[in-house]
């Protein structure tokens, strides 16, 4: 069961023009009969047992148009606002002094002044008493016993004698409560008026007017005039709206009790107040079809309030997002061109070590050419070379041309390991400018990488063939040494050859 249950509040309001002890008005200076009149309302907010919490006075300075420039009134009032309009006024002490073109003024202050009326309020659930806030929520049969106590008197003359009675107040309380939570409402003082989804509820009294007509015995058992009401109904989940209170002082002022000279008089006036109440609470139900439309419109208020609240909340929120999401947008966007420029730059890297690169293969190509063309002649001279030295093992006779021929065979062969320098020079120039544009593309690289995983596989690629290139060189300078010793060998082997051969050479003969 939901206990978050909105107990009752109570509101007074009280229509009379002397309640909290103000004075007439006067105008200009003049009498009040200039046509300047005060009309004063009470608003009590009490609570739902009935204890005030605070009071609010509304006044309405009704000018008739006679009245011009300042209209002094007296007012102890605190807090003082014009309601409605933009006349201004001074204050000193009591006096209010206004300025006006001839129209009427409202305003509005607080008092903390006693009220003339208490009002008093208990709840019996299933014959318990019971506390409102206990109250909200619980289902069963309520008892709500309303009692008012008249503590203004006042003197009146009443069959030629002056007589202390209560000043004639008329209570009125309703209240609407919905069919959803209450049913079988009745009141004893009073009435019920439905509408199948809400009961309405007025009840009526008159506190301190039986004590002021003194009644007693038979009379005082035939005229009932209530201090108050007992409303009753069954309840389930109990929720109440608030109760408002009426006090109206006008009411009796027809009846004319002070002029009463006996009985018949009195009856009839009372006939008359009898029927005036049945007009007041018939009268009420226009006021509370009036209450609830009210009411009704005060709940899409809030309901349209709260709905805007929410649409705020989520206007808010998107707003909120949107700014982090616009922030997150300038981040990226920045990092983007960040990354864009970086890329830019990488980009222009590789392809400068590409060309590098390029530059660099086309001169190993060269370098590679040469050393081909010197390994050649090399060769060539190692054949010169080699078919000397047969000729000379051949023929000792032809040792002349035979070392003429290594001779030439030797000069053969330095001249191709000059050519095989020069081409392991271009050689080696090559490799450098390989290597160069290897690290000028390993930075290009190393710029673009994250967005370059492509490029890689072409760079192990280009890796396995660098390695087997390098493998290829190693296994030509194998070649070279094997032909450096080779001709090494070669050259020991001639020197040996010579050593042998001169000792054989012969003394030329004589003739």
């Amino acid at each position: 069961m939901n206990r978050n249950k909105k107990i009752l509040n109570v509101t007074m309001a009280a229509g009379m023009a002397a309640v909290l002890g103000t004075t007439p008005v006067i105008a200009a200076a003049q009498e009040a009969d200039n046509g300047v009149s005060k009309e004063e309302t009470v608003y009590v907010n009490a609570t739902a047992e009935g204890e005030i919490k605070d009071i609010t006075v509304s006044d309405w300075l009704k000018n008739s148009g006679s009245a011009e420039g300042d209209i002094s009134d007296v007012s102890d009032l605190e807090g003082i606002k014009n309601v409605k309009g933009d006349e201004t006024f001074t204050q000193d002490g009591d006096k209010v002094t206004w300025n006006t073109d001839s129209s009427d003024i409202y305003y509005q202050g607080t008092s903390n002044k006693e009220l003339p009326v208490d009002m008093k309020i208990k709840y019996y659930l299933d014959d318990q008493e019971i506390t409102p806030e206990e109250l909200a929520g619980k289902s069963g049969h309520l008892r709500m016993e309303v009692s008012y106590t008249n503590k203004s008197k006042k003197t009146v003359k009443v069959d030629k004698k002056d007589v202390e009675v209560y000043s004639p107040f008329v209570m009125v309380t309703g209240m609407i409560l919905s069919s959803d939570n209450f049913s079988n409402v009745t009141i004893d003082n009073g009435k019920v008026i439905s509408d199948g989804d809400k009961e309405m509820v007025v009840g009526v009294a008159v506190p301190g007017l039986k004590d002021s007509l003194d009644l007693s015995g038979d009379l005082s058992d035939k005229i009932d005039i209530p201090e108050g009401f007992t409303m009753e109904a069954d309840v389930t989940d109990c929720t109440m709206g608030n109760t408002f209170t009426m006090a109206v002082t006008d009411l009796l002022s027809s009846l004319n009790l002070e002029d009463s000279d006996d009985l018949d008089e009195l009856q009839d006036s009372l006939d008359e107040l009898d029927d005036a109440a049945v007009k007041l609470v018939d009268g009420s139900k226009d006021l509370f079809d009036g209450t609830k439309k009210l009411y009704d419109g005060t709940k899409d208020l809030y309901d349209g309030t709260e709905d805007l609240k929410d649409g705020t909340s989520q206007l808010y929120d998107g707003a909120k997002d949107l700014d982090d999401g616009a922030k997150t947008l300038k981040d990226g966007t920045s990092q983007l061109y960040d990354g864009s420029k970086d890329l830019d730059d990488g980009a222009g890297q590789l392809y400068d070590g590409a060309k590098t690169l390029n530059t660099g293969a086309g001169q190993l190509y060269d370098g590679t050419t040469s050393l081909y063309s010197g390994t050649k002649t090399l060769y060539d001279g190692t054949r010169t070379l080699y078919g000397g030295a047969s000729t000379l093992a051949s023929s000792y006779n032809e040792f002349d041309a035979g070392v003429a021929s290594a001779k030439t065979g030797a000069s053969q062969l330095n001249s191709g390991a000059k050519t095989l320098q020069s081409g392991i020079s271009q050689y080696t120039a090559g490799v450098d400018s390989l290597a160069s544009g290897v690290n000028s593309y390993t930075e290009g690289v190393d710029t673009v990488n994250s967005n370059m995983a492509e490029y890689n596989k072409g760079m192990k690629s280009l890796t396995d063939g660098v390695n087997k290139y390098v493998a290829g060189g190693n296994q030509l300078a194998d070649g070279v040494t094997a032909y450096v010793n080779g001709a090494t060998q070669l050259t020991d082997g001639v020197s040996t050859y010579v050593a042998v051969q001169v000792p054989w050479h012969r003394e030329p003969r004589t003739m």
